[in-house]
């Protein structure tokens, strides 16, 4: 039975890049998608966030104090920070890690596998 991966993809800022490169960097995750298929694997989702200027941080409300909202995200300048994730399911942690290996990204892919819930 496959397991489920979260591959938690840290980056940097990106530049605003071209049409055309933004267009070759979709193709090598065409081509990552398409090396988990190869494997038996699967992508269950995947999703490119939006940068940090986008998001904002929630401190819920607890033990009687109200929750909190704060603009932007606890990030410290200039280093890497959750630009996107891949979803995927592979047959061994071994497949998982040789999978992340090919994920395209400028900084580091995050492992962390899934805790399967179903009862």
């Amino acid at each position: 039975m496959a397991d489920r991966y979260l591959f938690q993809i840290m980056e940097g800022v990106w530049d605003n890049p071209t049409p055309e490169g933004f267009a070759e960097e979709m193709a090598k995750h065409q081509a990552f998608m398409a090396a988990v298929v190869a494997a038996g694997g699967k992508v269950i989702s995947g999703e490119a966030l939006q940068g940090l200027e986008a998001g904002y941080s929630v401190t819920p409300a607890r033990d009687g104090l109200a929750a909190t909202y704060t603009d932007g995200l606890a990030v410290d300048p200039g280093a890497d920070f959750l630009s996107g994730y891949y979803l995927i399911e592979a047959d061994s942690p071994e497949i998982a890690r040789d999978l992340a290996a090919l994920c395209p990204t400028g900084g580091t892919i995050e492992v962390r596998p899934v805790w399967d819930m179903e009862m």
